[in-house]
Parts: C-alpha cells; sequence; structure tokens
C-alpha cells in the first residue's frame, strides 16, 4: 500500500473511533452530554471520508464494505448526507423513523455502518491482529432499561426485562403499598430549616426505596408525605420468591426503620404535637395497570386508590390490610396477628379493616 493513502487511512479510523466513542456517550447520556464535540467530530469523519471516496470509490460501496448485499452507494450516501445535516443543525438525533422514534432509528442505522466501515479499514491497513467487531442492541436497551427501571427495580431485575416485561406486569396480581407520614406539616414546618427537612426526607426515601427493591418490589414515587410501591406476582416469581414473603419481610424492616427515625426526628421539632410523627402503611391487592409514558413509570388501579384509604384508616406505626390480602396472607403465613375494626371512606361508606400485629 503506498505510504499516502496509508496514511488517511490511519487518519480515517482515528476520527471514527473519535466520533463512535462522543457518539457512545451522546446516546447513554439520552442526548445530555457531549452534543457539540459529537456533532463536530461527526462532520470530520464524514469530511474526511468524502476524501478518502476520491482514492478509494470501493468505501461507499454497501456490497464493498459488508453492510449489505446492494452492489451501489445509495446506503452510505443516505448515511454520510444525514449526519453531516445533523451535524450543522439543532437537532438531537440524525435520523428517524415512525416505529422506532429518532433514537432507536439513528442507532440502527449508525451500529452496522460504523462496525462495517472500521472493518473494511482495518483490512485495507492489513492489520496484523484484527479486533473483535460486534454491533448488536444491547447497549441500547440496557442504557434505555436502566433510565426507565433502575430507580423502580431491584439491579438483578433489569437483566429481566424486554419488550413484554410492562405487559406482564400489568396482566398479573400486585400488592400495592401506600405509605403516608403522619404529621409532616409539623416537621417541616416547626422543624430547624428547610435544608434539614429536605435532608431527613431524602434520607428516609433512600432507605425506603433500598428496602422495598432489596424485596424485588417496585418502588413508584416519593408522593410528597409518603411513597408508593408494589409487589409484583410476575417480578417475584422471576426470582422465585413469593410477593407475599417479600411484602411481609419489607414491611417489619420498613416499621423498624421508620419508628426509631421518627422519633429520632421529632426531638428537633420546636412544638411537637401530642401525637407525633410517624409512618402508616395501607395495603390493598389486584390487577394495576403499568405503562411506561416517556421513561416514566406510570400506575393506575382501584387496588392503588384502595391502598390509600387502608393507609388513611390507620394511625401513625400501623399497617392496615384491606380484605383480599388479609386473607391471602393469612394463607399463606397462618401465624400472622391481625387485628379487625371498622372505618369509613371520605364519602362516608364503612369498609373492614385489618390492623397487622407486627413485633
Amino acid at each position: 500500500m503506498k505510504s499516502k493513502i496509508y496514511k488517511k487511512y490511519t487518519n480515517l479510523i482515528i476520527l471514527l473511533q473519535s466520533f463512535e466513542l462522543f457518539w457512545s456517550y451522546y446516546l447513554m447520556s439520552e442526548t445530555k452530554l457531549y452534543k457539540e464535540d459529537t456533532k463536530e467530530s461527526a462532520l470530520q469523519f464524514v469530511n474526511y471520508l468524502n476524501i478518502i471516496y476520491k482514492f478509494d470509490k470501493g468505501i461507499y460501496n454497501s456490497s464493498n464494505i459488508g453492510l449489505d448485499e446492494k452492489n451501489d452507494e445509495k446506503r452510505v450516501r443516505f448515511i454520510l448526507v444525514n449526519l453531516r445535516k445533523w451535524a450543522k443543525n439543532d437537532e438531537l438525533f440524525p435520523f428517524d423513523n415512525p416505529s422506532l422514534g429518532p433514537n432507536e432509528a439513528s442507532r440502527v442505522w449508525l451500529r452496522g455502518f460504523l462496525m462495517c466501515l472500521k472493518g473494511y479499514i482495518l483490512s485495507q491497513l492489513k492489520v496484523e491482529k484484527f479486533p473483535h467487531l460486534v454491533a448488536s442492541s444491547a447497549e441500547g436497551d440496557f442504557t434505555k432499561n436502566n433510565i426507565r427501571w433502575i430507580g423502580h427495580l431491584h439491579p438483578q431485575a433489569i437483566n429481566l426485562i424486554n419488550d413484554s416485561f410492562v405487559e406482564e406486569l400489568l396482566n398479573s396480581q400486585t400488592i400495592v403499598l401506600v405509605a403516608d407520614i403522619r404529621k409532616s406539616q409539623d416537621l417541616m414546618t416547626y422543624g430547624p430549616d428547610a435544608d434539614f427537612f429536605r435532608d431527613k426526607v431524602l434520607e428516609f426515601t433512600t432507605s425506603m426505596r433500598k428496602i422495598i427493591k432489596s424485596h424485588y418490589g417496585i418502588f413508584d414515587k416519593f408522593t410528597g408525605d409518603g411513597f408508593l410501591c408494589y409487589f409484583n406476582s410476575y417480578l417475584c416469581k422471576k426470582f422465585n420468591t413469593d410477593p407475599y414473603k417479600q411484602l411481609m419481610s419489607a414491611c417489619d424492616q420498613i416499621m423498624k426503620f421508620s419508628t426509631n427515625f421518627f422519633f429520632e426526628w421529632s426531638k428537633h421539632i420546636r412544638k411537637l404535637p401530642p401525637n407525633s410523627a410517624g409512618l402508616t402503611l395501607g395495603i390493598d391487592s389486584g390487577i394495576v395497570k403499568f405503562r411506561d409514558l416517556e421513561n416514566h413509570l406510570f400506575a393506575i388501579g382501584d387496588a392503588i386508590v384502595w391502598a390509600n384509604r387502608m393507609s388513611s384508616s390507620g394511625k401513625k406505626n400501623e399497617i392496615i390490610f384491606n380484605n383480599i390480602p388479609y386473607f391471602k396472607a393469612l394463607e399463606k403465613f397462618p401465624n400472622l396477628k391481625f387485628e379487625i375494626f371498622e372505618s369509613n371512606t371520605k364519602g362516608g361508606d364503612l369498609f373492614t379493616a385489618y390492623k397487622y400485629l407486627y413485633k
């Protein structure tokens, strides 16, 4: 190979690697990192590839570089035209597709092209040790799943996620747990300051999320004065465990932590109410309709409404079960102790509830 073209191939693969690196960071950060650097490196790469084309017409040929079987330049030119336009405009992605969306469409168009082009350049350079080259959707799926679910699920559950994951969740039984912090207004109003309140809430939420996720639960959100979470039968089955077993263990740990946590917090309150702050848990079960809305977990269902009513009917440091989960829990664990009581909804309807007498 002539020295001149050899140097040009070397320069090209350096520019390709530079763009590929920035592009990976850009995608994995959901376009939050290195936007300008990624676009600049893309433009440098495309412009230099055009220079190489003057010496090697085969570098634009799809069949020649192994991109597909078509013996023409249409696909490569399409990719390069879109990359060049994107590098000079304000769009987030260079490609789009109605069924895939711009993010996934850009992944699909570029991952194979960059791998094939890299392999072609290395073959032209006649490298002694040819590297292992892979083009797959794995990193894209991993990134999307982490962004979407890492705050909600046990880390091991991330590997279970596929296109049918949400569908499996919404078609299986779910236990809903609603937690409410009693006297939260007093904690905020009569505490040392807003920063102290913020730090304590963050400490509490972090601990609750850790407990829920460690029991293969789904931590939905902090609600401002409590939190919402789920124990789903499909997800627990994947880990060879029972949702009620995980629920009862989580409830015990939550109450053990929160009882001491709010007692210590109350020591910093200037005007302490007669019935000081604490946590109440409400539990119901049923079908919960989960949805993924732009990488945010969304859930609706009667069980969520009734779990909230159970929580509202209890006092601090109490765990209140609705009828169905009460009998399910007793069926699985006959030695559990409950106390039956009556309460009513805000509309005045009476209902029977069950207070779990935890140790």
